[in-house]
């Protein structure tokens, strides 16, 4: 930009010792452009008596002179219609020169810009004509309109300016609109929403292409069973799934085959697992080994409990270990009926310490439920306290609170605690809905 402002400059100032010196050929030499069409001297005379052009700065072999003092290229003639006055010569190269680098700031190219028009000098008769060039570079040189020029108002409506894309933001809804793979990722269903609220996802995202990067995923999922409806959910909770290689998840899904889990089973597992595919062989290997030997379970056994719960082998063992010994210390339970509870239950394994621990309190030292009641009907386990206790007490007050199978009148806990409301009433307590809502007003 300072280049072709100083070029415009000498233009304006008519200054011809700058040509005389040589300047403008350094200068088209420092920026990689070609010597002028026609790189005249200072014009010394009239009519058309043309200085010559100094010995550090004239043209090497492929140049010519003509015209009385002209220097020009075998392949761009000059052509000069009358004699030229004043400074008409360099002044056009000077705005030709202005020209070329103009273009090569605004276009980036390193080929060769030639105007087509023709240059006429008030005043001057002397009319030059730059030839076309050459075919390999046939982009025509166009000058920008001035900042200063006054347009009109139906070409000001027109003017369109695009939204900047910010540098960086808190949110992927500023680039939607402008990212393809962004787009294509809300159409299948991804919450952006939550994706980008994950460490890292956002970014990921935004680098990836999703002919090259994504597809190939879509596609492998879709070949693993999972639905439609069920790949934006995936994605939302597991985008960095596009950082794995695909022949290693390939490879995942070969050993759960070698494992004899049917297709259903893996792409139930898969959809409701999403990280399940992220684990080594190795790790997923020590997984399942850690519940056969845990639970004293068969191979058959323990591929039935994480099929049920998949996250078995995504989560934290932790939390399964401490489960397992409050089960084994604090609640009394033998082995075997762990064993019984957790394929009957797998949530068990996973739950709250706390409420396991108070459930278990209520039910056995309350309401007097034995260990083996229990271990048949876990399902207590996964039932809310509270729905228990209110159900137990309304029970109590009635006088049918009976949970001894060999007794008459027995309440079996699993439709204690399973069915709704109105069920409860009319079959276990036989009592009416309004009874049963006046009694727990009164708790």
């Amino acid at each position: 930009m300072w280049l072709a402002a100083q070029l415009c400059g000498q233009l304006c100032s008519g200054s011809e010792g700058w040509w005389r010196g040589g300047g403008a050929l350094h200068v088209a030499a420092a920026v990689g452009l070609p010597v002028p069409v026609v790189m005249a001297a200072a014009c010394k005379t009239s009519p058309c008596h043309h200085g010559t052009m100094p010995k550090a700065v004239q043209p090497a072999a492929g140049w010519q002179r003509q015209c009385g003092g002209g220097w020009v290229a075998h392949s761009h003639p000059c052509y000069h219609s009358t004699p030229c006055g004043g400074h008409g010569c360099h002044h056009i190269a000077t705005m030709w020169l202005a020209a070329q680098l103009w273009a090569r700031l605004h276009s980036g190219s390193a080929g060769r810009f030639c105007t087509q028009q023709t240059s006429q000098v008030s005043g001057s008769g002397c009319c030059i004509r730059a030839l076309p060039a050459p075919s390999h570079h046939p982009l025509p040189l166009v000058l920008p309109l001035s900042a200063l020029e006054e347009i009109s108002e139906e070409e000001a409506v027109q003017i369109v300016a695009e939204p900047l894309l910010p540098f960086e933001s808190f949110t992927l809804r500023d680039y939607v609109d402008r990212s393809e793979t962004l787009t294509k990722l809300v159409h299948l269903g991804v919450d952006l929403s939550k994706v980008e609220k994950l460490r890292n996802a956002g970014q990921l995202l935004l680098r990836l292409d999703f002919e090259n990067d994504i597809k190939k995923i879509l596609l492998f999922l879709k070949d693993v069973g999972v639905e439609d409806n069920q790949l934006g959910p995936f994605l939302t909770k597991n985008p960095y799934i596009f950082t794995e290689d695909l022949e290693a998840l390939e490879t995942r899904v070969a050993y759960l085959k070698s494992k004899k889990f049917g297709k259903e089973a893996i792409a139930r597992m898969v959809s409701r697992a999403p990280f399940l595919l992220m684990f080594s062989v190795e790790r997923l290997d020590n997984r399942l080994g850690f519940f056969q030997k845990e639970l004293g379970l068969s191979v058959q056994k323990t591929r039935d409990l994480v099929s049920r719960l998949p996250r078995l082998l995504t989560g934290s063992l932790e939390p399964v270990k401490e489960n397992l010994a409050v089960c084994r210390i604090e609640l009394g339970f033998r082995p075997n009926e762990i064993q019984h509870i957790a394929l009957k239950i797998p949530k068990i394994l996973t739950a709250n310490k706390k409420k396991l621990t108070e459930t278990f309190d209520y039910v056995h030292n309350v309401m007097g439920i034995p260990h083996h009641i229990l271990t048949n009907f876990p399902q207590v386990f996964n039932s809310s306290l509270l729905k228990i206790k209110e159900r137990h007490m309304f029970l109590t007050f009635l006088g049918r609170a009976q949970y001894d199978p060999r007794q008459p009148s027995y309440i079996s806990v699993d439709k204690l605690v399973s069915v709704p409301s109105e069920v409860f009433c009319t079959e276990i307590a036989r009592a009416s809905v309004q009874d049963f809502m006046k009694f727990l007003k009164t708790l």
